[in-house]
């Protein structure tokens, strides 16, 4: 290269270079491109070759580096390209801090260093970038203030500091920026006074610990097209001057502390889309004005208090982009959501003495009846007979307390294999053909613990598949002290639970854990047994079954390391057109979050009522889990980070990074024929991933189906197989 000394413009962008970047040094450079080539490591000496650009200090104007995987700290001596107009490298590793030196690069436009792993404080010497026009710090690891100075950045149109750990508050002198469009301060810790930035058309403070009201000058943004306000501490009434916002096409404010009625100035909004003001203390009506907004596409108003009769018009004829769950007192609406007529004004006063009798006598019924309940139930406790769960059940030994308490020794604490909410499960070894089994021991005095009882029993009596956990027997009787006890006895899983594989806890599983590994083929295999689970459950039974829970722990492993899958608490039957084509948006006031956090679908926290699609969520994840081997609850996965974005940011340069560990293993003298393998692999892990996010995207109706998840995994291990020896990655 050192001899094109007639070379002003380089851009190789958008290919598939690698193995690092050539010397540049004797050109004159104007256009420098590398963008999206995998060409770095991700190691501390990718940006060394920068130093050969050095002759290029008088010249040099852009500088593109996005997405080629570079690692290590931005070098000092940046500041030496003086003409320097457009700075990008996001989308890399870059760490350490940002270098206060970028200050002397006095015509910088546009500088982007967003998705990297910077930490430190935004240098407070950059209000000396007077034509900075776009500034992107996105998703680092930034902390301290925003420095009052970048309000000195006149022309600056382009603001993003979100996914930061900022604090303190917006500067006042973010008033002066005449020229700002776009600000998202998103994810961070901010609070302090709202904005005054009237030019703005986009806006997203969502995510901080901003608190108060909102001004009253918020009607002056007129040109404001998307506001994110979500996730903070505003309080008292909806300004009616956000009626003043014309423009607005998304207007997102839930989960603050807003009360009262939704403003009549709301109906001014003719241009918004999306309306979010769920997870509030709203009041009143549902305004009929919402019904006549002709491009709204998406309501929510769950988690309030209004109440009323739901309009009929616009948005409101189509339920599945409509949410309301968790407001108690609505009525009426088209027949969809499934509420009660409301009644007439004329026979309000008519009934309510009616209505008044008819509560009394039935609450007096409703007592008597309870009391009757109470009485069978008692009685037959005493006398009852361990549950039919199918039909080989009934030759199953009639297990008692005293068995019970003898296979495991007296519920001894050494045979404790695992434990949730409801129950304790025991290794046992009882008398006869049962021999060695899994004793779950329901802990009654847990409020709901026996209709999870009665939930699995039910669901278990109904299903049969290799991929499920066998149920032997149960036994319902009086433990010494005369009080009620419960279990089910199922088959014995001598390799424990897919959790203690994962994460090397020290629960007994049969054998030590912590000197044995998953490889890649077992993992896959492992992966395709609970699809296949989830199929069966999903679309081969006359109702389809919901599992609710599934999670690494609820996946048992046989001798084999065929995995079951387990644990039917929560689970719930549908009817399999219902479950299939389910939206996300039904409502349900009275099921409430299901599930574990982590693995439950998000729009069960929303009051959305159980679909398969919430099982494909959990599936995605514990997918994802199997091959990164990190927990979705794991202290990385903070500030607005998930699994699921861990995954798809690293997409798919960076998926080695990802990657459990221990599925590599160090060749000491690489062949052509282990590279070809590592790149094979790589792709098939890729392919995984991409199925992972495709089964845990944030809306239901975008999720990968279990039919298409069985298929495309089965390809996966088919490539697998026919590589060969696979049992680790070559590195």
């Amino acid at each position: 290269m050192s001899n094109a000394t007639t070379l002003y413009y380089f851009a190789v962008g958008h290919n598939d270079f690698y193995g690092g970047v050539p010397s540049f040094s004797g050109l004159r450079l104007k256009y420098f491109s590398l963008y999206d080539n995998p060409l770095g490591n991700g190691k501390s000496t990718n940006l060394d070759f920068i130093s050969s650009l050095l002759n290029s200090t008088a010249t040099l104007a852009l500088l593109y580096l996005d997405n080629c995987n570079f690692g290590g700290v931005l070098p000092r001596f940046i500041a030496n390209f003086s003409r320097l107009q457009v700075f990008l490298i996001a989308e890399n590793v870059v760490s350490g801090t940002i270098p206060s030196e970028i200050r002397h690069l006095v015509n910088l436009q546009y500088l982007h260093l967003s998705e990297n792993q910077l930490g430190g404080t935004i240098p407070s010497s950059w209000g000396s970038l007077q034509q900075l026009i776009s500034l992107n710090l996105e998703g680092n690891k930034l902390f301290g203030e925003i420095p009052i100075s970048l309000g000195n950045l006149s022309l600056l149109s382009r603001l993003y500091l979100q996914f930061n750990e900022l604090q303190g508050t917006i500067p006042i002198s973010f008033e002066k920026l005449k020229y700002l469009l776009e600000l998202d301060f998103s994810r961070n810790k901010l609070q302090g006074n709202f904005p005054k930035v009237t030019s703005l058309v986009h806006l997203d403070l969502s995510h901080n610990h901003f608190i108060g009201p909102l001004p009253v000058e918020i009607g002056g943004f007129k040109d404001l097209l998307s506001l994110d306000l979500s996730n903070n501490m505003f309080l008292g009434t909806l300004p009616s001057a956000i009626g003043a916002l014309t423009s607005l096409i998304e207007l997102n404010i839930n989960h603050n502390l807003f009360h009262g009625f939704i403003p009549p100035s709301f109906s001014s909004l003719k241009s918004l889309e999306i309306l979010d003001l769920s997870c509030n203390y709203l009041t009143g009506k549902i305004p009929e004005f919402l019904g006549k907004l002709q491009y709204l596409k998406r309501l929510n108003l769950s988690f309030n208090h209004l109440e009323g009769e739901i309009p009929t018009e616009g948005i409101f004829k189509n339920k599945t982009e409509v949410v309301l769950g968790g407001n108690s007192n609505l009525c009426g609406g088209i027949p969809q959501f499934g509420l009660p007529t409301c009644p007439r004004e004329g026979e309000r006063q008519h009934l309510s003495h009616i209505q008044k009798l008819a509560i009394l006598m039935s609450s007096g019924t409703l007592i008597l009846l309870i009391i009757v309940a109470l009485i069978v139930f008692i009685y037959k406790q005493k006398n009852k007979q361990p549950l039919k769960l199918d039909a080989t059940t009934e030759f199953m030994p009639k297990l008692s307390y005293w068995s019970i308490q003898k296979a495991t020794n007296e519920f001894s604490k050494s045979s404790i294999i695992g434990f949730g909410k409801f129950s304790i499960v025991y290794k046992g070894i009882l008398d006869g053909s049962l021999g060695i089994v899994a004793i779950k021991v329901f802990k009654l005095q847990v409020r709901g613990a026996s209709k999870s009882f009665l939930v699995e029993c039910e669901a278990l009596r109904q299903i049969r598949h290799r991929n499920l956990v066998k149920v032997l027997t149960t036994c319902c009787s009086i433990d010494h002290e005369g009080n009620d006890f419960i279990a089910i006895v199922y088959e014995y899983m001598i390799n424990g639970s897919l959790d203690n594989w994962l994460h090397n806890h020290s629960k007994d599983t049969g054998e030590n854990n912590d000197s044995k590994s998953l490889n890649l083929l077992q993992r896959v295999n492992i992966a395709i047994d609970v699809a296949n689970a989830l199929d069966y459950l999903h679309n081969q039974l006359e109702t389809g079954l919901v599992h609710c829970d599934l999670k690494p722990s609820n996946i048992l492993l046989d001798g084999d390391l065929v995995a079951h899958v387990a644990d039917f608490g929560l689970a719930k039957f549908f009817p399999t057109e219902v479950t299939v084509a389910s939206s996300s948006n039904q409502e349900s006031s009275s099921i409430g979050i299901k599930g574990t956090i982590g693995y439950a679908a998000p729009e069960y926290g929303m009051g959305s009522d159980l679909s398969t699609f919430g099982d494909m969520y959990s599936y995605g994840i514990l997918l994802l889990e199997i091959f990164t081997n990190k927990s979705p609850t794991s202290d990385i996965f903070n500030n607005g980070l998930t699994l699921h974005n861990y995954v798809r940011m690293s997409m798919p340069e960076q998926v080695t990074e990802i990657v459990d560990p221990k599925l590599f293993h160090k060749e000491a003298n690489a062949t052509s024929r282990s590279l070809v393998l590592q790149d094979q692999i790589i792709e098939c892990l890729v392919s995984v991933f991409k199925i992972g996010i495709a089964c845990s995207m944030e809306l239901p109706k975008n999720r990968m189906s279990i039919g298409n998840a069985v298929k495309e995994l089965h390809s996966i291990k088919n490539t697998l197989v026919e590589l060969g020896d696979i049992g680790t990655i070559p590195c």
